[in-house]
């Protein structure tokens, strides 16, 4: 078999059995033939036995590291010029200097990109062959040279005298007249000011002791342009140990430079911020946990949420909402930059400590803080500055931050752990809008366990049929007769019977499953009227709750066309609820659905009027027939003043704009003759009847309400 047809041999060091694993299998589809160890030792055994062609050594092993390992490997008379590529997730600067200083090839941090690990490998034998092939054939020297951008010197002691390659002025950018005689002086033109010293002492470390080296270095070309240079050297010994010579070579490494640290900005940075990701926050935490230990300090990590940052997105844009996040990634590392942690023995860079782990949520990781209140004092500050106005083109945006905070080792002594309690502190301070910033504690979880069994529960139950509706009365005060039904929803839970909305509404809205739910209520009203007609019935309107998601779901339309199309219903027997507030969150998408749906003939009502915007200017561009006044302003009439004057005034509200009026929550006489004395005789409540199941609700209709204190005609004058 020629050389270049051989089956290239490489030896994996590594105790994590899955990366050995996955990188066998990666190398051998390839075409390499692979021998893995678990241990630096075992693997220097191994070696010793059989040599191989490369070797991938990872650094943080039980027993012997791989610095020490590599050392070793480079004192082998086998593994002089055997490529060593460390594997470690160790990316500071100290880390990459010790991988090189103990004699390493290259090195891949952690996590590995497997697709790119064969193109390492061959990198790193072509170059190695071609280091190999300079040395033993002078006639191949200068092409070898040229195809893998490098250059070849040789210094002797016994005359001080270095002779170079022709490729190595092209790669210095300089033409041979322009270098000085000096060896060492030579050897350190145009190295850059900042890496003057690591050259120099790599040199005399070489020259003087015999220690060969691998170091990268920047120079800068007499045309201004700065070039990143790897360097490796071998070294010519007599019996006696003594230094005969130096070989060495210069290889310009910049554009594989730039493409890794392309590949890496495209691993681990978020493309819109900058920021870090989610992958490299994790990497980070765990390496300051691994030297964080036994140090006395402590970790805190901070989950940050913008509120307000979804009805942004969904009212101006994507592209004013992406102009926001880049603003609130700047303030955070501004925060960071100037957070005075009392105490701190340590602050690190924000560009290290600042990540987007998606959408509106942001992480930050303190290192090396004494004292909770440290945590705080930077969440604190995190407060205060989103709440400044952020100018994005003609809009002044204001948005407010949910921070959650876990700390090691209370709440966690792992990545894990600590973002997924810090998440859960930021979703109890999303819903306490007095405490914008919670500690994690362990209630949380017990309540965010709740939280997901019912979440997991209802999707069962919109799934298997466990839904009911409950039908509450609307009733003309006037007549004492029925005259509508809000449908309302309930659960039949398999072991705790019939639940009420208030356990599961709120979830189901958090979780989207609001959505189907909504088309099941729709679609089973529709049945419910159908049947009643069926069995002879009178049917009144029944009105179904619009939450925000269902009202801008794009397939709402549809759903409510295709429900009164195959039930064949009078569209004016369905009426839709929707409240101020979500009806305010877009507004424009809102009126245009609303129209959607009145051009059906369907009604539409404003629930809960009174406590949320209620604009004249907003109300006139939506087409709705009813204005329903919430109970709040209900429940203490006619007694209370102000809820009196406000009822009032609503009411005289709906009248000028030609609106029915009803009154929810009604609960006793009194507050009936106040509505009457009023003008509104549409009122609902448990004075009436409370939510019934559809075979009494229907009961109800038939029979009609008992005619209570006032006799109809009395009602029929006080209303005239």
């Amino acid at each position: 078999m020629s050389p270049a047809n051989r089956i290239h041999t490489v030896l994996i060091v590594d105790d994590d059995a899955i990366v050995r694993l996955i990188a066998t299998e990666v190398l051998s589809d390839a075409g390499y033939r692979v021998v893995e160890a678990a241990d630096a030792e075992s693997g220097l055994a191994l070696f010793d036995r059989n040599g191989a062609d490369l070797v991938l050594l990872d650094v943080i092993m039980p027993g012997m590291n791989g610095f020490e390992a590599c050392a070793l490997l480079r004192a082998h008379a086998a593994g002089v010029n055997v490529p060593i590529i460390v594997m470690t997730g160790l990316d500071d600067r100290s880390s990459i200097a010790s991988a090189y200083d103990s004699g390493a090839t290259d090195f891949i941090t952690k996590p590995i990109v497997w697709n790119l690990l064969p193109y390492r490998v061959r990198y790193a034998l072509r170059a190695s062959e071609a280091f190999q092939e300079t040395l033993r054939s002078r006639a191949l020297l200068s092409r070898s040279q040229s195809l893998a951008n490098m250059g070849s010197w040789e210094w002797r002691r016994a005359d001080d005298s270095l002779a170079w390659s022709d490729e190595m002025h092209r790669i210095l950018g300089t033409a041979p007249a322009a270098l000085p005689a000096s060896a060492l002086t030579t050897l350190m033109a145009q190295v850059h000011e900042e890496d003057r010293g690591l050259v120099e002492r790599a040199l005399a470390g070489a020259m003087d002791q015999g220690q060969a080296f691998s170091i990268e270095f920047r120079i800068l070309r007499p045309d201004g342009t700065v070039r990143r240079l790897l360097e490796q050297t071998s070294v010519e010994r007599l019996a006696n140990d003594s230094v005969v010579a130096v070989h060495g070579i210069r290889r310009d490494i910049t554009e594989q430079t730039e493409a890794n640290e392309r590949i890496r900005t495209l691993a681990f940075f978020d493309p819109l911020t900058g920021l870090a990701n989610r992958s490299l926050f994790r990497n980070m935490v765990k390496h300051r946990l691994i030297h964080g230990a036994g140090r006395g300090t402590r970790c805190a990590v901070l989950v940050v949420d913008v509120d307000r940052f979804k009805l942004i997105n969904e009212t101006l844009g994507s592209q004013i909402g992406d102009e926001v996040l880049k603003v609130v990634g700047q303030r955070l590392r501004d925060c960071l930059r100037l957070a005075d942690l009392k105490g701190s023995t340590r602050e690190a860079p924000a560009e290290e400590s600042v990540a987007r782990l998606g959408g509106d949520e942001f992480t930050i990781l303190l290192s090396e803080i004494v004292d909770p209140q440290q945590a705080n004092q930077v969440a604190e500050r995190i407060v205060r500055v989103l709440c400044d106005p952020i100018a994005v083109g003609h809009h002044d945006l204001v948005v407010s931050a949910s921070i959650g905070i876990s700390m090691t080792p209370d709440d966690g002594d792992d990545t894990d752990s600590l973002l997924r309690n810090a998440s859960t502190a930021m979703h109890a301070a999303k819903q306490d809008p007095q405490h914008r910033i919670r500690f994690y504690d362990n209630a949380m979880s017990a309540a965010i366990g709740h939280r997901v069994m019912i979440e997991t529960e209802l999707r069962r139950a919109i799934q298997q049929g466990e839904l009911r509706l409950h039908y509450q009365a609307k009733v003309d005060v006037c007549v004492s007769e029925v005259v509508g039904a809000e449908a309302l929803v309930r659960w039949m839970h398999p072991t705790r019977g019939l639940t009420g909305p208030l356990e599961f509404i709120a979830i189901a809205e958090a979780s989207g499953l609001i959505v189907p739910m909504t088309q099941w209520v729709i679609k089973d009203v529709c049945q419910q009227l159908v049947e009643w007609r069926a069995q002879g019935h009178r049917l009144v309107p029944v009105s179904i709750n619009l939450d925000a998601s269902s009202l801008h779901s794009d397939a709402l339309i549809d759903f409510v066309a295709q429900a009164l199309q195959v039930s064949a219903l009078d569209p004016s027997l369905i009426e839709f609820e929707v409240t101020e507030t979500n009806l305010m969150r877009d507004i424009d998408r809102a009126s245009k659905t609303l129209h959607a749906l009145r051009g059906m003939g369907v009604k539409l009502s404003i629930d809960d009027f009174g406590t949320g915007y209620s604009s004249l200017t907003y109300l006139k561009r939506f087409p709705v027939d009813t204005l329903k006044i919430d109970g709040s302003f209900i429940r203490d009439l006619p007694q209370d003043r102000n809820d009196a004057a406000l009822t009032a005034a609503i009411i005289a509200m709906g009248h000028s704009l030609h609106l029915e009026l009803i009154a929810e929550g009604v609960e006793t006489w009194e507050q009936v003759d106040f509505l009457v004395e009023h003008r509104c005789q549409l009122a609902q409540g448990f004075l009436f009847a409370r939510p019934l199941p559809a075979p009494d609700f229907a009961q109800l209709v038939q029979v009609g309400l008992p005619s209570g204190r006032f006799a109809k005609e009395q009602r029929v004058a006080a209303s005239a």
